[in-house]
């Protein structure tokens, strides 16, 4: 090789890794700032703050090993939830719902963090209720012709009406996807 060649590939060699280092530069500073906002929608100062912080990056670590998601995603995943009403106790058992949710239904976690939340705040339900709701939105998407994304971030439209009608979530689940199914 000449050494023309070898001093181009090492210099393309290094251009990838100072891209790759300024990615993960990035992406840690974009989880830094997703904690911190996670945290200020708790209201919470000084050494409080600082303890919730570090119990929130340490507990969106241990999730992102266990399911496989992004750090970055899971904490603007914790702010979502968050800031959707999920009781700060209830967060991490949330997204672990979600994000099993994300990845099945081939979607992004923010979305399913809003499809979930959506249905919980219509009917009054608990953050506890998440992986029943997530099954009952999955049946919609396998019975009908739609996607748990499309799902997701349609049904915001019907939740709260159908809700304060007393009509189940099965019933407006069923009848989408008939409608859908139907064409």
């Amino acid at each position: 090789m000449s050494r023309a060649a070898k001093i181009a590939g090492g210099a393309l060699l290094a251009g990838g890794l100072v891209r790759t280092i300024a990615d993960q530069i990035g992406a840690a500073g974009a989880l830094q700032k997703n904690l911190r906002e996670s945290v200020g929608l708790l209201g919470q100062v000084g050494p409080a703050a600082d303890r919730t912080f570090g119990q929130f990056a340490a507990q969106v670590a241990n999730l992102s090993r266990e399911v496989g998601v992004a750090q970055q995603e899971i904490s603007g995943g914790l702010y979502e939830a968050l800031g959707a009403g999920v009781p700060k106790g209830n967060a991490i058992e949330f997204l672990r719902v979600a994000s099993k949710a994300s990845i099945a239904g081939v979607t992004d976690l923010a979305t399913t963090v809003d499809g979930l939340t959506t249905v919980i705040n219509a009917y009054g339900l608990k953050a506890s209720d998440a992986q029943k709701v997530s099954d009952s939105l999955f049946q919609t998407v396998n019975a009908g012709k739609l996607t748990f994304a499309e799902l997701s971030d349609s049904i915001f439209n019907v939740a709260p009406v159908a809700a304060s009608a007393n009509v189940s979530l099965q019933e407006v689940g069923a009848a989408i996807a008939t409608l859908t199914a139907g064409g």
